[in-house]
């Protein structure tokens, strides 16, 4: 064995049985071929774990490893085959990748890795100087990889957010299933229809067990309502406290642009009322404080949105109970219909809106994930597979065990 050979096999380190008989440098196209061989006279069944003698070897295959220098680097071997008691033969598994796969472990992970940094399979790739195909197999590879392994965690969910996120032009929507605290995306599922929403459930419940699940945090959405009614019946719905201050802010902001035609004063004021009044500028707070003081109709609709924050400071759902009862009368009172409107629909949802105080989870988590999902979905040109798209956003926001066995 030359001492290149000697070099290879030490930095390979295969195994004993398994020797480096040549290297192949092709400067034109720039790589390098490391040819291997499994000098042994016995190996061992894949099936039967028998040690059988070597029936004959299978054809030349090449498999992407790191790169050396800047020369791309493939392993090449015939690998051994064995023959069992029962006359099945089998071929023996290579020690640098998996059956069926094109690329060591070593590569893989890389690429993973590689993945992580660029946000996309098509750079990934390029950088990689391999294919669009092999990197998002892999990809796919890394991303089934981490769900095996944590469903075999002993994992307790205690609360779940159920969020949208739109997946093409049009009416395309895709439904995430995350955890409101830590924004760790537990899967995805096409569609958000009450059948889709209720399948993807399911499919969590298989992953990782939702029995002990308490609370799932959703906007108004009567799909995902009647989900997790019928698929989590032991969880409270909590819907999302900034969805519902959102309805209220769309109300003030729909009040100010009526009034606006009358009151020259509303004109450019509309980040004052939808703002929080501690993220003001000295100059905004100067203004806010001229045109709250009008005797207007958009002040009276903003203030009846503060208002209604403190229904979230209650110390229990009952007396949160009695605070929207006096808080609904005044919303009555004064005959504003875009805060009626809203004030009705939060009648109309109020067992979800008061779960809060006992289940203090939000969206909030959820939400900035689906921004990052939206930075990924940029970066990557957007998805027209589904199931490409899935696994991109198991891959990034799953927090899963991606890397092959030892590569961590």
């Amino acid at each position: 064995m030359s001492e290149i050979s000697k070099l290879f096999k030490h930095l390979l380190n295969f195994g004993d049985e398994w020797e480096v008989t040549k290297i192949d440098v092709d400067d034109h196209h720039q790589q390098i071929e490391v040819h291997v061989e499994y000098t042994d006279s016995q190996a061992q069944c894949p099936l039967t774990g028998e040690l059988l003698p070597i029936y004959d070897h299978r054809k030349p295959r090449r498999w992407r490893h790191l790169n050396i220098m800047q020369y791309q680097t493939w392993i090449v071997c015939p690998l051994p085959r064995v023959k069992n008691t029962e006359g099945k033969v089998t071929t023996v598994p290579a020690p640098w990748a998996d059956a069926n796969q094109r690329f060591t472990f070593w590569f893989e992970a890389l690429a993973i890795e590689v993945a992580q940094l660029t946000k996309s399979p098509t750079k990934t790739a390029g950088f990689l100087q391999s294919s669009y195909d092999v990197i998002t197999r892999i990809l796919d590879r890394a991303v089934a990889r981490g769900l095996r392994r944590r469903n075999e965690q002993d994992i307790t969910v205690r609360a779940l957010s159920m969020d949208e996120k739109a997946f093409r032009r049009g009416h395309d929507y895709i439904t995430i299933v995350s955890c409101p605290q830590t924004g760790q995306v537990y899967d995805v599922g096409l569609g958000r229809k009450q059948s889709d929403a209720e399948e993807l459930l399911e499919a969590v419940d298989q992953q990782i067990g939702l029995d002990q699940v308490e609370a799932v945090s959703i906007d108004m959405w009567k799909a995902y309502i009647n989900s997790v009614e019928s698929t989590l019946p032991q969880a409270r719905i909590v819907h999302d406290k900034f969805h519902v201050i959102t309805w209220l802010n769309k109300a003030v902001d729909q009040v100010r642009r009526a009034e606006a035609k009358s009151e020259p004063e509303l004109k450019n004021t509309r980040y004052l009322w939808l703002k929080n009044q501690n993220n003001h500028s000295d100059k905004q707070a100067e203004n806010f404080k001229r045109v709250s003081q009008l005797n207007l109709v958009t002040a009276q609709a903003w203030q009846i949105k503060e208002n209604f924050k403190a229904l979230y400071d209650q110390s229990s759902p009952i007396e949160g109970y009695h605070y929207f009862c006096q808080w609904f009368e005044d919303v009555a009172s004064k005959g504003i219909t875009a805060c009626k409107k809203v004030a009705q629909m939060c009648q109309t949802h109020l067992m979800g809106i008061l779960n809060y105080i006992n289940y203090p989870i939000t969206n909030g988590r959820a939400e900035q994930v689906n921004s990052k999902i939206q930075q990924v979905k940029s970066i990557s040109k957007g998805y027209r597979n589904y199931d490409n798209f899935r696994t991109a956003i198991l891959f990034y926001f799953g927090k899963l065990d991606l890397y092959p066995q030892g590569f961590q």
